[in-house]
């Protein structure tokens, strides 16, 4: 029998407590499952591993307040007593991934849409962090970094320390806050029996702010310079 199969990595997502209630009701939804273990969750914490068959009996561990690794997985049976259906989510530090299988495209694409659009509903307001275009974004500050760095030893090494002025070692510092500030920014965060204060919900977004004003504290630095000239 043909199989169908879809993997989707995932954006970034924040989820709360009851976002896991209304994720698990759209994961088993329409899957014939068998056994209780067709359906587990699994975390894996700094503690412990923890292993369940349900959200509710999930949360009765003592799990920490916001998690990172976080697992699902749904196996679904034919009327053959032959497993045709499949899903597995993994939340990650650094990534998300989807994977639907089964014996039904309609069943592997719709599944997929539900969940996926889900998801999008969760995502945090600067995911967009953690796209490629913001990789690159941050490959280029670690490269100037580099690259200023080696031009200020070289400058005092040559001409001495006087010479080297304080634009540069401005430009470095602040490079690297933007950089400091963007790795803050965490891919996945569920928080578990926990309501996020101000600072946790918008601790990336404050951070990014802080890193702009320094970047445009010295924009404004520079063009004053080149007016003086």
């Amino acid at each position: 029998m043909k199989k169908y199969s879809k993997e989707i990595k995932i954006h970034p997502c924040r989820l709360e407590e009851d976002d896991l209630f209304g994720l698990e009701k759209i994961l088993i939804e329409s899957v014939d499952k068998k056994r209780i273990d067709d359906y587990k969750i699994y975390a894996n914490t700094e503690n412990v591993d923890i292993s369940e068959n349900n959200i509710i009996d999930f949360m009765r561990h003592d799990l920490p307040s916001v998690i990172s690794r976080l697992s699902f997985s749904v196996t679904g049976w034919s009327k053959d007593n032959e497993i045709h259906q499949n899903i597995d989510l993994t939340f990650y530090d650094s990534f998300i991934i989807l994977r639907v299988r089964g014996n039904s495209e309609s069943w592997v694409k719709g599944k997929s849409t539900q969940i996926i659009d889900f998801l999008k509903s969760k995502r945090p307001f600067l995911w967009f962090l953690k796209t490629t275009p913001m990789l690159m974004f941050r490959g280029a500050i670690f490269l100037f970094m580099i690259v200023g760095t080696v031009l200020f030893v070289i400058q005092i090494i040559t001409k001495g320390f006087d010479s080297a002025g304080i634009l540069l070692p401005f430009l470095l510092i602040s490079s690297w806050m933007v950089d400091y500030s963007l790795s803050k920014f965490q891919y996945t965060q569920i928080y578990i029996k926990k309501k996020k204060s101000f600072i946790e919900k918008y601790n990336t977004t404050i951070f990014i702010l802080g890193a702009t004003a320094s970047v445009v504290t010295i924009l404004g630095f520079i063009i004053n310079l080149l007016k003086g000239k």
